[in-house]
């Protein structure tokens, strides 16, 4: 309710405002609100959609943006998508009644959006560690595809300086899984690679996997 509340107020200010700026003015308001909770990142695609072989395999190299009005809005960021398993009992509430729902180890349940390196105009790139859940992803198990198409959303949270009892259940996994992959693929390799030190701050009990990875 209280973020509600300061979308709702924030947007009143910018609402003289008409056309595009008004629009972008306001969609900036609500990112500044919900970056309270998450960092707000925006695939940044060289075509309007891509699509690659949907598995436990597939972990993907991928280009993010922020919106243009912030600070770093000229900045791009380097990352990967990594799949997931829901390799955990999930409880589901309704009402008074309480599922409990058995993990599904064997069963791709979403992509990881992992951001490793900010690159903006005239400085150094920086290496970071955002992570949070790909939105707008298209999935089709029929066909063993999955895809998306430009500027859909990746809610991530910072790895580093965060709340640990925040982070992903997934995390471990999704670096175990880059680590595993990284002889035979290239962006979960570069990846690795480059976030070396990050990953072994975040997860100093796969410090020995990620080092042989990276030297490899």
């Amino acid at each position: 309710m209280v973020v509600k509340r300061k979308i709702a107020a924030l947007s009143a200010a910018v609402a003289v405002l008409t056309g595009c700026a008004g629009a972008e003015l306001v969609h900036l308001a609500y990112q500044t609100t919900a970056e309270q909770f998450t960092i707000q990142y925006r695939t940044d695609l060289d075509t309007s959609r891509v699509t690659w072989a949907h598995g436990f395999d597939a972990i993907e190299p991928m280009r993010y943006t922020r919106h243009f009005l912030r600070e770093d809005g000229k900045c791009k960021f380097d990352g990967v998508l990594i799949p997931w398993a829901r390799t955990w009992q999930q409880e589901v509430r309704n009402g008074d009644t309480v599922t409990r729902l058995p993990p599904k180890s064997d069963e791709v349940a979403g992509y990881a959006a992992v951001i490793y390196k900010k690159r903006c105009p005239d400085q150094p790139a920086q290496a970071i560690l955002h992570v949070g859940e790909q939105g707008g992803l298209i999935i089709s198990a029929r066909e063993g595809k999955a895809g998306l198409i430009d500027l859909r959303p990746a809610q991530a949270m910072d790895v580093l300086s965060g709340n640990q009892d925040f982070r992903p259940q997934w995390l471990p996994q999704v670096v175990a899984r880059a680590i595993q992959l990284a002889p035979s693929n290239p962006a979960a390799k570069q990846f690795v690679v480059s976030a070396k030190e990050q990953l072994i701050q975040a997860l100093p009990d796969q410090k020995a996997a990620i080092t042989a990875a990276a030297a490899q």
